[in-house]
């Protein structure tokens, strides 16, 4: 018995499990499924454990970060970030977003489909051209420009943001 319960405990320390099932329980109405429009950090708490992000904490509680789609990355000065893309990462052939033509299964993520999200919710404009609710659309507002090519991105800060990275 000791062993099962070990066990189950194991499975809470993060580590992938491929086919895995989560269940999750929260009171609040997920206002969407798309991590970027939400303003919940409810909805925001279930889709980080989804959803790939450039960095993510490897330890929340002191601020360290690790690679999630990069690889690495570094910050030659105050305004530049320049973020290395993890090779092998591909679209999903199934679920949310799958049927747009832009993530046909299989196909590699470039820099080009990152500046396109950050982009997107920098102007607050669906696809449809229409305004969407994009919670962190002042938080890419600092990003004056981004420079890409097949295996790296370059955000240009229009000034200084020592947080911007943990954000």
């Amino acid at each position: 018995e000791e062993a099962e319960e070990q066990a189950a405990v194991s499975r809470f320390d993060k580590t992938p499990v491929d086919g895995g099932t989560i269940v999750d329980i929260t009171a609040v109405i997920f206002d969407s499924a798309d991590a970027s429009q939400s303003v919940s950090s409810e909805v925001l708490r279930v889709l980080t454990r989804t959803q790939s992000k450039l960095l993510r904490f490897a330890n929340p509680d002191t601020g360290e970060l690790t690679g999630d789609l990069a690889s690495g990355w570094e910050t030659p000065d105050g305004q530049t970030i320049v973020l290395q893309l993890r090779e092998g990462v591909n679209w999903h052939a199934e679920g949310p977003g799958a049927d747009h033509p832009a993530s046909t299964a299989g196909r590699p993520l470039t820099a080009e489909d990152l500046v396109w999200n950050i982009e997107r919710q920098k102007a607050g404009v669906l696809q449809d051209g229409s305004e969407g609710a994009f919670g962190r659309k002042d938080y890419w507002s600092n990003v004056e420009s981004i420079d890409s090519d097949a295996g790296a991105m370059t955000l240009n800060l229009a000034k200084p943001n020592a947080p911007f990275l943990q954000g």
